[in-house]
């Protein structure tokens, strides 16, 4: 891949009740996936290994993040992210996701994420090892049409599953709006916000995330300047 298409891939998550609100930003999504020789869209090809995955979960209860990174070791999600458990959190994770897509779209997607309990025996772990070594990718499982229960067994060889189910829906949603963005003018500074003024008397701003575009008009910047007391 040429050095040019590199860029950053930013997603953030956030619960509310019972749904989870995603917004996902690429900053070059124009990128052909070709197909690998086992037929899956070759996402590592296009991340490549470059680059770092970096995790920063917020407490919301004692209002501090927790930063974890590692290096790439593929470029496909659900290796990263193993590796993520693994160095960061040093959490042995079997970590597989998978998607079917046809000319309309993606037709269904999902995955599973095993971790072992600190009781775990080794013969249970040996048992999960086997048996995920002779599942099906996830994207075969789908294609099947196998339910979550039906792969959750595939891949533990325990039929005694227990299943704790949590309906919680994901929804697409930007949480962007003009006060953010005049927020956002504010903390350029004086000097800059000045020069918008006197150069281009407004400006167009756009979110990454939705491509919702908001306009400030030149009195606007000079009450956002004003109220923000800079100096």
């Amino acid at each position: 891949m040429e050095k040019d298409l590199f860029g950053s891939i930013v997603s953030v998550v956030k619960r509310d009740e019972s749904k989870a609100l995603l917004k996902l930003y690429v900053q070059n999504p124009q990128v052909e996936l070709p197909l690998n020789k086992n037929g899956k869209i070759a996402v590592g090809e296009a991340v490549g290994t470059d680059g770092f995955l970096n995790i920063i979960k917020e407490n919301e209860y004692t209002n501090r993040a927790y930063h974890g990174l590692v290096p790439l070791v593929s470029g496909e999600i659900a290796e990263d992210f193993t590796e993520y458990f693994a160095q960061s959190q040093q959490k042995p994770t079997v970590l597989a996701l998978g998607v079917l897509v046809d000319k309309n779209g993606v037709k269904r997607s999902g995955g599973y994420m095993i971790q072992l309990m600190p009781d775990a025996t080794e013969h249970e772990i040996s048992k999960i090892e086997k048996a995920v070594a002779n599942a099906q990718s996830v994207s075969q499982m789908l294609e099947k049409q196998m339910s979550l229960e039906e792969i959750v067994r595939t891949v533990t060889a325990d039929e005694n599953t227990l299943f704790l189910i949590n309906d919680l829906s994901m929804e697409f949603r930007c949480d962007c709006s003009k006060e953010r963005f005049a927020d956002g003018l504010a903390a350029i500074g004086k000097n800059e916000l000045d020069k918008i003024i006197q150069e281009d008397g407004k400006a167009n701003t756009k979110c990454h995330f939705c491509g919702k575009e908001y306009d400030f008009s030149k009195e606007e910047l000079e009450k956002i300047r004003d109220e923000a007391n800079l100096v």
